[in-house]
């Protein structure tokens, strides 16, 4: 049976159906500014605090000052974590990271294993394009960067660690390049987005792949909050799972009494629940709300209908023409309530 690893980050979890697949490695990838090394570092984070596992956050360009101040800024004590012996922070280098993987005695591998680690993040696997442990003249081209991540990924997953790595999305030809060897590598691909609107900034997530488990494909929202960090908000458009019926009732009924749209609703809808209807100017709102209060007051069931204005000829006319029981108009203006 397939173990799951919850990231412990708000709505993540629900599109990723669970979690993360235990000892998978998941590639994060995006623009500067997206979300990649918080997400890494969030996921570990909750790892040490929430669910018992002690990590690991790998980091080849981050100033180790710079880096407590950032987690602060969302409530999270690192340096707290590691006195305690659930974090280990790591400032190298890609060439000394592959060493210490390579090596069974490391002591990286050996810390990981007093700390009992089961997660960890590294900051950035794009760094690794043409590294040597061995000082050697660089290595280039795809063969090379595809060997020496798949060795890194191996030994990964050999120690017991479920690892997220990030890489930047840039046009330049070596990034681009390595992109497309670690999207073929990883277990999970996850991409994030930032971008630019009228209102301002907005950030997106997306899983494009994910092997052995079921996701909700499809881009997401993605926040950043200050105090809380990285927050999933799920596309209203993706597939409805695991639906329960509603707490507030078990007994559904029909909506207009009309068989194709009570089939829409997946048999009616239930009682004391609430439906929003949207749509333009035209589309047919103020009509429906017609015929769901007349449907009722057919069946015996007073209705209640509130406009939001003074009712208007037409509405009255309306009202009348669909009106098949008791109920009664309410219409609202400048917080003034007529009946």
């Amino acid at each position: 049976m397939v173990q799951l690893v919850p990231t412990g980050i708000r709505g993540l979890d629900e599109i990723l159906l669970g979690g993360i697949i235990r000892n998978n490695t998941v590639l994060v990838k995006g623009i500067a500014g997206s979300g990649k090394t918080l997400l890494g570092i969030q996921f570990v984070y909750n790892g040490a605090v929430r669910f018992d596992e002690p990590g690991i956050v790998v980091s080849f360009e981050a100033n180790p000052d710079k880096f407590h101040q950032d987690a602060e800024g969302f409530g999270w004590n690192l340096q707290e974590l590691h006195d305690a012996g659930r974090l280990e922070l790591i400032f190298t280098s890609p060439e000394v990271l592959q060493t210490e993987l390579d090596d069974p005695q490391s002591l990286l591998l050996q810390r990981a294993n007093e700390i009992q680690a089961r997660r960890i993040f590294i900051d950035t696997v794009s760094l690794f394009q043409g590294a040597d442990p061995n000082g050697l003249p660089k290595a280039r081209g795809r063969g090379s960067y595809r060997s020496m991540l798949n060795q890194v990924m191996n030994n990964l997953h050999r120690a017991g660690l479920t690892a997220i790595i990030a890489h930047e999305v840039a046009q330049h030809d070596e990034l681009v390049c390595s992109l497309e060897v670690a999207d073929v590598l990883a277990d999970t691909v996850v991409r994030v987005d930032r971008g630019r609107r009228e209102r301002g900034i907005y950030r997106s997530i997306a899983i494009e792949k994910s092997r052995g488990q079921d996701f909700d494909a499809g881009r997401h929202t993605l926040l950043i909050t200050p105090g809380v960090g990285i927050e999933v908000f799920r596309r209203v458009q993706a597939e409805v799972r695991g639906l329960g019926e509603q707490p507030t009732s078990r007994v559904k009924r029909s909506l207009i009494g009309v068989e194709a749209l009570d089939t829409v609703f997946g048999g009616g809808v239930y009682e004391a629940s609430v439906t929003l209807v949207i749509g333009v100017s035209g589309a047919g709102k103020s009509l429906l709300g017609y015929q769901v209060a007349a449907e009722s007051g057919k069946n015996g069931r007073p209705a209640l209908f509130g406009f939001a204005r003074r009712a208007s000829v037409a509405d009255s006319t309306q009202c009348q023409r669909t009106r098949a029981g008791s109920w009664r108009t309410v219409c609202g203006r400048n917080g003034a309530i007529f009946a």
